[in-house]
């Protein structure tokens, strides 16, 4: 290439998409098949598909520290370490059960639950309930008055009642 057409090179579309293709893919210190994965607690390269098996796995449990969740978790009232989602306002004796999707916001996702499980959709459940007396009682006072956290706010101006 002489001088000349050098800026027009520069300028061209194949130049700028070797450019960017060597942006996109810098070079590896240490070439990984791409079908498998390194898990870092175990220092172990294997192959893809058997991630999650060994994530769930004894051998990663107890090289990461986790604690078998049989003792780790106090049983329910029942004595039983996991119960039916269906089953827990019997089991606990209940009046009103925990809706299904309060668990779903608690990031719970299992149809079978622990005791932990419950105390997290029942904190839930009860967090979601304070706000909502929040806004029936303050929530249509003038100038807002209900928290920003809640779950109806409304800021100064909007709805205001006189």
């Amino acid at each position: 290439m002489n001088v000349a057409s050098k800026g027009a090179h520069l300028a061209g579309n194949p130049h700028r998409m070797a450019v960017a293709a060597q942006a996109a893919n810098p070079v590896i210190a240490d070439p990984v098949a791409a079908n498998t994965w390194t898990c870092e607690t175990c220092q172990r390269t294997m192959n893809l598909t058997s991630k999650y098996a060994h994530l769930a796995g004894r051998a990663h449990r107890a090289m990461s520290g986790e604690a078998e969740e049989e003792t780790d978790i106090p049983p329910h009232p029942n004595g039983q370490h996991r119960i039916p989602i269906r089953s827990v306002a019997e089991v606990y004796g209940h009046i009103d059960e925990i809706p299904l999707a309060v668990y779903r916001r608690a990031g719970i996702t299992a149809n079978l639950v622990t005791s932990r499980d419950v105390q997290r959709a029942s904190d839930q459940w009860d967090g979601e309930g304070i706000l909502h007396d929040i806004d029936t009682q303050w929530g249509m006072m003038p100038h807002g008055g209900a928290y920003k956290e809640s779950n109806f706010y409304y800021g100064p101006g909007d709805d205001d009642y006189y």
